[in-house]
């Protein structure tokens, strides 16, 4: 997967997690797992994150046209299902550097993630993309696919 150019931006590059367990899918992007690493000396860290799918938006829940509420739940469902399908998923984290002002990342203080199947080599964001429920980042998912107007 290529990142935008708006990757270029200086951000703090993190590590490659497993991921142990998604235990929440918030919504099209957004995901609660449990995620470990080895960190030398046959130690593990293990912690809880939330994460932001990286490159990708989804449609919003709850505001938006009504259309755009409806595709919200289907790419809920669809990143659930690929979440939770038994494969084994590795991310890799990045976030805004703390001493820079913050950036248009959409990460609203979460750390950003690119997940993929360690498998397959398939991203989250480009399956979600290819069903047309996720749109590259920074373009909106409305803007790019919700053909009906704004309440």
């Amino acid at each position: 997967m290529t990142a935008p150019a708006a990757a270029s931006l200086e951000l703090v590059e993190r590590y490659v997690y497993d991921v142990v367990e998604t235990s929440e899918v918030k919504d099209g992007d957004t995901y609660v797992q449990l995620l470990e690493r080895e960190i030398g000396f046959h130690q593990v860290w293990r912690g809880r994150m939330e994460i932001r799918l990286d490159y990708a938006d989804t449609p919003e829940k709850s505001k938006g046209s009504p259309h755009e509420r409806s595709v919200a739940k289907q790419a809920q469902a669809v990143a659930a299902e690929w979440l939770r399908s038994g494969q084994r998923l590795n991310v890799r984290t990045r976030k805004p550097r703390p001493d820079r002002p913050p950036l248009p990342d959409g990460g609203f203080g979460r750390w950003l993630g690119d997940i993929w199947d360690a498998d397959s080599g398939e991203h989250l964001a480009d399956h979600l993309r290819r069903l047309g429920l996720a749109s590259v980042w920074p373009t909106r998912w409305r803007d790019e696919f919700d053909q009906e107007p704004q309440p």
